[in-house]
This record gives structure tokens, C-alpha cells and sequence, in this order.
């Protein structure tokens, strides 16, 4: 009786502890999400123009490299001259091999080959 006692008590104990330590953490990672400020019209207005007294920083102005070649659309197409003169390919090169055959040394079952 004693031992099933002292095991209640030691498994009471983790709980608490482990309760103490982790909740904590869990409620100030989602504050942010569970005791935010709602997304009210005014906040979302406030938020996209922080500081109305500063002027914004756009630039304008006119386009000097412009493309002025024609259209292809209206080009007219050049005409076909074929591929010249018609010739046999090289001969592929001989490559030197050096190889015997012989049973693989590396395989370790002969049924395992196949």
C-alpha cells in the first residue's frame, strides 16, 4: 500500500510540475493570436498610413530606351535556302576496350546472380 502511495504521489507531483512549466509557455506564444486587438476598419486605415505628415517617395518620368525595331507581325518572312550541301557524317571513332570476360567476384551466392 505504501508503494502504490508514494507512486500516486510522485506521478501528482510531475503533473503539476510539467503543468507549471509548459502552460506558461503555451499561453504567452499564442497571446498574440488569442488576445490580439481585433482588425477593426480604423486600425487597418491607421496601420496602411503611419505618418500622414511625410510626403510619399514616388518617381516619375519618361522612357528613353525603347525598343524601335518593327513589329515581327509585320515583317515579311525571309524565304527558305535549305541547309546547303548534303554530305556523309564522320566515321565514328574506334575506342580501345581491354575487357575479358570473367564470373563476378563481388556476388557471394551464386543463386543471388539471378
Amino acid at each position: 500500500m505504501k508503494m502504490r502511495a508514494k507512486t500516486i504521489i510522485v506521478l501528482t507531483a510531475t503533473l503539476i510540475l510539467t503543468t507549471i512549466v509548459i502552460l506558461p509557455r503555451i499561453t504567452k506564444a499564442g497571446r498574440f493570436k488569442w488576445f490580439g486587438e481585433e482588425k477593426t476598419p480604423v486600425n487597418l486605415a491607421l496601420a496602411s498610413n503611419p505618418s500622414q505628415d511625410r510626403k510619399p517617395d514616388i518617381t516619375s518620368g519618361t522612357s528613353i530606351q525603347n525598343d524601335t525595331s518593327p513589329n515581327l507581325r509585320d515583317m515579311a518572312p525571309a524565304p527558305y535556302v535549305g541547309k546547303g550541301e548534303e554530305r556523309e557524317a564522320a566515321e565514328n571513332p574506334k575506342i580501345p576496350h581491354s575487357h575479358i570476360d570473367s564470373p563476378d567476384m563481388a556476388v557471394q551466392d551464386r543463386t543471388a546472380r539471378f
